[in-house]
């Protein structure tokens, strides 16, 4: 669970550089998309870029100025290869929000290697990238179908 949990902080940071240089030009740099781009797996990169876009649209009162890096921590690992890693995790937002919302019930991300070409500038100091990653509000009924397992 520490290599899982050292790896996130490091994808974290990238997130939270990119937070911090789109917040200080109220726009998103082009080096914010590679950024993105190298910690970011499709179809979740493509999400993202949409995120990281609109989030600048909307009411940023409750961001930090300059925000923090969100703190991901593994709960429960549910799978590890060399190809993909499956865990339960927790995150905490408050270097990066003033007040936070609502608590979820239940957090999974799937991390697999970097996709080829994808950080050619190497940003991302893993050999991995987010997958995917979903919350729930309250916890599912059951743990959901593991991504790693087929």
């Amino acid at each position: 669970m520490a290599y899982v949990n050292a790896v996130l902080a490091q994808l974290n940071h990238v997130y939270g550089d990119v937070s911090r240089q789109d917040l200080a030009a109220m726009s998103l740099p082009k080096t914010s998309a590679a950024m993105l781009r190298a910690i970011f797996n499709d179809p979740l990169f493509t999400q993202e870029l949409s995120v990281a876009t609109n989030g600048l649209l909307g009411d940023l009162s409750n961001v930090r100025r300059p925000p923090g890096d969100r703190v991901t921590r593994v709960v429960r690992l549910l799978s590890a290869s060399p190809t993909c890693i499956f865990a339960q995790t927790s995150t905490d937002y408050s270097k990066v929000l003033v007040k936070e919302g609502q608590p979820v019930g239940a957090e999974y991300y799937e991390l697999t290697p970097k996709a080829p070409g994808n950080d050619p500038q190497h940003l991302n100091p893993t050999p991995w990238a987010i997958q995917a990653n979903e919350a729930f509000s309250t916890p599912p009924p059951t743990v959901p179908p593991n991504p790693c397992a087929g």
